[in-house]
C-alpha cells in the first residue's frame, strides 16, 4: 500500500481501504485531472495552463498542493499535454501533446525527460501524424504507444528514443491506451474490434486485450481479458505485474450522467482483474464519475 499524506489535491476522507485476494490496497482519489503519482515519492506530476504566457507548465506537487517544484514549461502551440507516466524506477516521464480525440489527420507526438524536467525530447518528431498514449517498459528501455501512422490507430513499440519502431498490431478496428507490464514481455490494450455496436450503429464497446511480446518484440498471443457490454477503459497493470486495473461502464451510469449530460464517458467506476483466473473486483462503487487510475507500489 502506497501511504500518501493528505492535502488539498486528495478528496476528504482518503485513503479508502479495501482487501481482496489476500491484498490491502488504498484508494485515493484526487481532485485534479490527469495527475501522476511518482513510483516512490509523496508527489503528483501535473500540468496547470497559463493563458498570460501562451505555456503550459508542467510540475511536481505533494499532496497538500502547497510546494510545487516546475519540471518543465513548453507553448501552448504543442496543444493539449496528456497521459503522463513515469518510468518504473521514477527517472523518467513521457507524454503526448495533441488533440485527445484526434484522427489520422491530427498532429500528435510523443516527448520524453527526465523527471528533473532535462533532457525534454520529441522523439516522434520526424513522423508527421497522430501518435500518443505511451508507457514505459519496466527498465524504460522502451516505450509503447498507440500511432495511426499505419492508417488505423493500431498498437506500435519502440525504443525509448524513437528509434527500433515496430507494429504490435494491424486490425481495423481501434486499438489505443497500450500499457506495459512492468515485469514482463507483455503489454495490454483496449480495443473496439469486438465490440458490440451502440443503439446508433456508430461506435463499438471496447474491451482489454493483453499481448505477449518476443525477446525482440515480435508480437504473441492475443487474449482477450473483458467481454462486457460497457466500455473497458484506460487499463494500467499493478507494480507486481499480476493484476489490471482500469475504468469502466460496467455498473451502469450512476449520479454522475445528470452531472455530465452533454458528455458520457467510457468511466464509471475502477475494477481490478487479475490475470491468471480474471477474477474480477470492484473498487470503487459512489455517484462520481472515475477517470483514469494508476497502480503504485508500497513506499519503500
Amino acid at each position: 500500500m502506497k501511504q500518501f499524506s493528505n492535502g488539498s489535491l486528495v478528496v476528504h476522507g482518503a485513503p479508502t481501504e479495501t482487501i481482496f485476494a489476500n491484498r490491502r490496497v488504498a484508494l485515493y482519489p484526487v481532485r485534479n485531472g490527469g495527475v501522476i503519482p511518482h513510483p516512490r515519492l509523496n508527489q503528483l506530476l501535473l500540468f496547470e495552463e497559463d493563458d498570460t504566457k501562451k505555456e503550459v507548465r508542467f510540475l511536481a506537487v505533494d499532496m497538500s498542493g502547497q510546494h510545487s517544484r516546475e519540471i518543465m514549461k513548453v507553448p501552448r502551440s504543442y496543444g493539449a499535454i496528456m497521459d503522463f507516466k513515469y518510468s518504473r524506477d521514477g527517472n523518467w516521464i513521457t507524454f503526448m501533446t495533441g488533440p485527445f480525440f484526434g484522427d489520422a489527420k491530427s498532429s500528435a507526438d510523443i516527448w520524453v525527460a527526465r523527471s528533473d524536467g532535462s533532457e525534454l525530447t520529441n522523439i516522434t518528431a520526424n513522423v508527421p501524424g497522430n501518435d500518443g498514449f505511451p508507457d514505459f517498459s519496466g527498465d524504460a528501455r522502451r516505450i509503447v504507444f498507440r500511432s495511426y501512422r499505419a492508417g488505423n490507430p493500431d498498437i506500435f513499440l519502440m525504443n525509448s528514443d524513437g528509434s527500433g519502431v515496430r507494429q504490435l498490431t494491424d486490425h481495423p478496428g481501434r486499438d489505443t491506451f497500450p500499457a506495459f507490464c512492468p515485469t514482463r514481455n507483455e503489454i495490454a490494450f483496449v480495443s473496439d474490434r469486438d465490440g458490440e455496436l451502440d443503439q446508433t450503429g456508430t461506435y463499438r464497446s471496447m474491451d482489454i486485450y493483453t499481448l505477449q511480446l518476443g525477446r525482440h518484440g515480435t508480437p504473441g498471443t492475443l487474449r482477450r481479458m473483458t467481454d462486457d457490454p460497457g466500455h473497458d477503459s484506460h487499463v494500467q497493470y499493478s507494480p507486481d505485474g499480476e493484476w489490471l486495473v482500469f475504468t469502466s461502464e460496467r455498473g451502469g451510469q450512476g449520479d454522475e450522467w445528470p452531472l455530465i449530460p452533454s458528455s458520457p464517458q467510457s468511466y464509471g467506476e475502477i475494477y481490478a482483474l487479475r490475470l491468471k483466473d480474471k477474477l474480477l473486483v470492484r473498487l470503487t462503487h459512489n455517484k462520481w464519475e472515475e477517470g483514469p487510475s494508476t497502480w503504485v507500489g508500497p513506499a519503500e
